[in-house]
This record gives C-alpha cells, sequence and structure tokens, in this order.
C-alpha cells in the first residue's frame, strides 16, 4: 500500500522540511540499521547500457570494490506519482559516496546525493520527485572508506514510490515549455524544485475571454536566499509577460495575484529560483473566472446634442425623467479587462468625455475636469471597435462614439473629425 513519505517523522522530518536536500549534501542524515536486502547487482553494470534493472519497492544491494567502479541501475514506472530514492550504506568508518537519479539516458539529473557519512551505518532518503510513466536509470559511484583497509564498499538503493492518488501533481521532466505540464485550471497542483538549476513549466488553456489569476503557496526560504520566481507568458514565442513575482515568505504563504483578463488561448507559466540549495515543495492554482456581459446603453440630450452612455439603469430613467432620450443598447463590454475607460465630467459646459488613456485624463483633469471614475471595461481582444468622432463646432456633445461604420461616415460627411478608435466592445452576444 503507498505510503505518503514526503516528511519522515522525527529529527528527519523537521532537519527535511528545513533544508531540504541541503542536509543530504551536508551528510546530516545518519541512521543505524539497514534492511535485508533483496536484489543483487549484476556485474559487469559501470555503463548504462549494462545497468542492473530492479523495481520500485524492491531493495537492491551493490559493492565498489575500489573507487573507480560504477554502478547503474534502471527501474520502470508504468503511472506518474512520486518516488523517493531510499540509500543505505554499510562500511568500517568514516567514508563518502554519490548517488544520482537521471532520466532514461541517462543526460537529465533530477537529484544526486553527495554525502560524507561518520557512523557505522547509513540512510539516506531523496525528496519527494515527481514523475511521468518511464524509465528511469540510478548511478553510484565514488564510494571510499576512510579505513584503507576496507576491500568492499557495501550499500543498498531502494525506490519507494507514492501514487498520486487523485492528486495534480508535477511530473519531470518539464525543465523545457516544450515540454510543460498540462494544469487543470482551479485545480492545485503540487510542484518542487528537486535541484538547484530545476526549473518547473506549465502550460494551460482557456477556450473563452476569461479573467485569470496565479495563486501560489510556498515554505519560507528565508530572506538570505533568493527567492521564488513565477512568469506568465502569453505563448511561447512572445515576450509577452503578463505576470513576474518573486516571493520569500512568509513561513507558508499563498499568494495570489492581480486578476488578468486573457483571450482564448494557450498560456505558459515557469517557476524558477535564484542561487539557493533548498529544496522545497510548492503549490500553483491557475483560478479562471468567466467575465460577464454588461449591456451599455446609449441616451440623447436634444437640448444640448450630447450622447451619453452608462450600464446603470438607474441612471439610464433617472436621464429619461430629465427629458434625455433613450436610444437602446449601444454596445457589450466586458465586466472586467486590463483596460478600463475612464468617464469624466466638464461642470461647466455639463459635457462628457471618455477615454482609456490615463494621460489624456490626467490633462483634462488639470483643465477643471472632473474624473468620475471608470465607466466600464474595454475589450482585450478587441473585436468591436467603438469609433471616436469629435465635432469642432460644438460646446457640448464634442464627442461621439458608435460601433456603426456607416454613423461613423455619415458624422464625417456633416463636418465630423474622424479620430480613430476609442475602445472596444464584446462581440454581439446570442
Amino acid at each position: 500500500m503507498a505510503k505518503t513519505k514526503f516528511f519522515a517523522k522525527g529529527k528527519e522530518g523537521f532537519l527535511k522540511k528545513l533544508f531540504g536536500a541541503a542536509v543530504l549534501s551536508l551528510g546530516l542524515f545518519a541512521f543505524v540499521g539497514t534492511k535485508a536486502m533483496a536484489a543483487t547487482e549484476a556485474e559487469p553494470n559501470d555503463t548504462l547500457r549494462n545497468a542492473t534493472e530492479f523495481s520500485i519497492d524492491e531493495e537492491v544491494s551493490g559493492t565498489q570494490p575500489d573507487q573507480r567502479d560504477v554502478d547503474w541501475y534502471k527501474f520502470t514506472l508504468t503511472e506518474p506519482g512520486t518516488v523517493y530514492v531510499v540509500v543505505n550504506n554499510e562500511y568500517t568508518r568514516d567514508g563518502y559516496g554519490r548517488v544520482a537519479l537521471y532520466n532514461e539516458d541517462g543526460f537529465t539529473e533530477y537529484w544526486n546525493l553527495d554525502y560524507n557519512f561518520t557512523q557505522t551505518s547509513l540512510r539516506a532518503e531523496s525528496e519527494g520527485i515527481n514523475l511521468a510513466p518511464g524509465t528511469y536509470s540510478i548511478k553510484a559511484w565514488d564510494f571510499f572508506h576512510w579505513d584503507i583497509n576496507t576491500t568492499a564498499r557495501k550499500y543498498s538503493i531502494k525506490i519507494d514510490f507514492v501514487t498520486n492518488e487523485g492528486r495534480s501533481i508535477e511530473a519531470e521532466n518539464n525543465d523545457t515549455a516544450d515540454r510543460a505540464n498540462e494544469i487543470v485550471l482551479n485545480q492545485k497542483t503540487e510542484g518542487q524544485l528537486s535541484y538547484e538549476s530545476d526549473v518547473d513549466w506549465y502550460k494551460f488553456t482557456i477556450s473563452e475571454s476569461s479573467a485569470v489569476s496565479v495563486s501560489f503557496d510556498h515554505f519560507y526560504y528565508g530572506f538570505t536566499a533568493s527567492p521564488w520566481r513565477l512568469n506568465l507568458y502569453s505563448d511561447l514565442n512572445s515576450e509577452t509577460v503578463y505576470y513576474s513575482e518573486k516571493y520569500y515568505g512568509p513561513e507558508k504563504a499563498i499568494i495570489t495575484s492581480d486578476k488578468y483578463y486573457l483571450s482564448p488561448g494557450t498560456y505558459y507559466i515557469n517557476v524558477e529560483r535564484g542561487n539557493s540549495y533548498v529544496s522545497l515543495p510548492y503549490g500553483i492554482t491557475v483560478n479562471c473566472e468567466g467575465t460577464a456581459v454588461i449591456t451599455m446603453l446609449r441616451l440623447y440630450n436634444p437640448n444640448t446634442g450630447e450622447h451619453f452612455y452608462t450600464s446603470s439603469e438607474r441612471e439610464k430613467n433617472a436621464l429619461v425623467k430629465q427629458g434625455w432620450s433613450f436610444e437602446g443598447k449601444a454596445w457589450e463590454a466586458p465586466e472586467w479587462s486590463n483596460t478600463p475607460v475612464y468617464r469624466l465630467y466638464n461642470k461647466n459646459s455639463g459635457d462628457h468625455h471618455y477615454t482609456p488613456s490615463k494621460k489624456e485624463r490626467d490633462n483634462l483633469v488639470k483643465q477643471g475636469w472632473t474624473d468620475e471614475g471608470i465607466g466600464w471595461y474595454s475589450d482585450d481582444n478587441k473585436s468591436v471597435p467603438l469609433f471616436r468622432l469629435y465635432n469642432p463646432n460644438a460646446v457640448t456633445g464634442q464627442h461621439h462614439y458608435t460601433t456603426s461604420a456607416r454613423e461613423r461616415d455619415k458624422l464625417v460627411q456633416q463636418g465630423w473629425k474622424d479620430e480613430g478608435t476609442g475602445w472596444y466592445g464584446l462581440p454581439e452576444s446570442k
């Protein structure tokens, strides 16, 4: 039966939680007692081609007659899950040894153990390493003892395996964007940067325009260590980074980014860290919310010639009581996007103005206009343009906005100036 061994009991688990792989490299895991050997290496296994094959949850023993000996092993996973490499050593005095876990071809390293041992027996266990189905290799080498009379270096290796059990788990090797793990939206994915240069890539796909944020939970590094780093990319061929953040702490933190209004497509996230020897787990969740459609209403003041736009039924009804004419639906806007449209009011002329430009808004405020905040949002997908026109002869209602190219052209013929696109609306909903 699968058993969770991410943090072992007692001092071993406490040190792992605080220091991860760094503890292993410093040789702090020294425990008395080894298990009985269930299988034995088959020499010659000095090369990857001649690797001794063994099964997960089976302990295989090996012997290195001298420091020049190298032993290769391989095992196969038939389902995704988390592996723990367990190493036992037997010797007469203080010594040294190295073990590493690779992919099948022996080029990509997932974990390595490089340690000194100081007791009559040693047992060391890796952090959990999330792997996809496939064949993996282990290399054991450079074992020696300070006691030069020792003629054999005995050790054993065992792979403990834990199934995903319904969890969403990172599967190595996902160190490059083309090998990115697929993230299920609104579901936490558990990952781990297992070694200093490890980088984890993920991707997710949205089928419709959505408000997206990224939640990241992690363990504390300490402010003297390099931080976690997250980047959200629009696609592999783009330099666009929607979201880039660095995280240090606190001891256990869950941090959620701002919302980003994303168009349909596939997006990429990478998780990395700077120069730190700490190996700790993290969780990442892509929160995806469908964006509601807002109906924008259009009114006309026959006394001033001004057109007014609002999504508020209450505001529309109040203006109708004051003599404004309700002209129906103007366009449809997203409930939220990355591009707000600001609404301003000139108390001297009674005119309103609308713009997505912060610079234009601020200039008008300096001229005495009142900033009335965000009126609505523009569609970041730029689906339906709202044409902007200017009447140089008008005192109020100097600007007009419409989705109708026909209306735009007619006004231009009457002397209005075409100022291009003011912002964008959504496609007409069905």
